[in-house]
């Protein structure tokens, strides 16, 4: 009898952890922070893409890689308000601090960092985009010349 105790309260505890880690496995997977606007005061690089070329309508800022747009939207106010990002952003612009030359943001054709890309040196920007208009689905920050050989290059 006392084992059979023992077993189930092993098991209800074993229960309880893996559910525990479960809930927080569901955050760390979750989108990378994005806002309206850059803070400038407190990120050393940031993206903001735009529903319309030339920066234009409603646009959306991210501090950190994103390997799939589709749970992020454009928050501003203007054209595209609420639209989801993942194949809707028309150009872009990319700002960052010195000590982080010569970085680019990658912009994605597919989710996960994948297919044909369009790379924007940090402090630059793009009226409208190449590879990707409005069919972009993730981008990273990238200081490697690896990550964005073969992607078209605005700087």
């Amino acid at each position: 009898m006392k084992n059979t105790k023992r077993i189930t309260l092993l098991a209800a505890c074993a229960a309880l952890l893996c559910a525990t880690g479960l809930a927080t496995a569901g955050t760390a997977s979750a989108s990378q922070e994005s806002a309206v606007n850059c803070d400038k005061s407190i990120w050393d690089s940031c993206l903001t893409l735009y529903y319309n070329s030339s920066q234009k309508g409603s646009h959306t800022a991210f501090f950190g890689s994103d390997g799939n747009f589709s749970d992020n939207k454009f928050l501003s106010s203007g054209t595209g308000q609420g639209q989801v990002v993942k194949n809707n952003a028309a150009s872009a612009n990319v700002w960052g601090i010195p000590p982080y030359y010569p970085e680019f943001a990658v912009i994605y054709y597919n989710s996960n960092y994948a297919g044909s890309c369009d790379a924007i040196s940090v402090n630059w920007y793009t009226d409208r985009l190449h590879n990707t208009y409005n069919e972009n689905a993730s981008w990273q920050i990238a200081g490697n010349p690896n990550v964005w050989a073969g992607c078209y290059i605005f700087s």
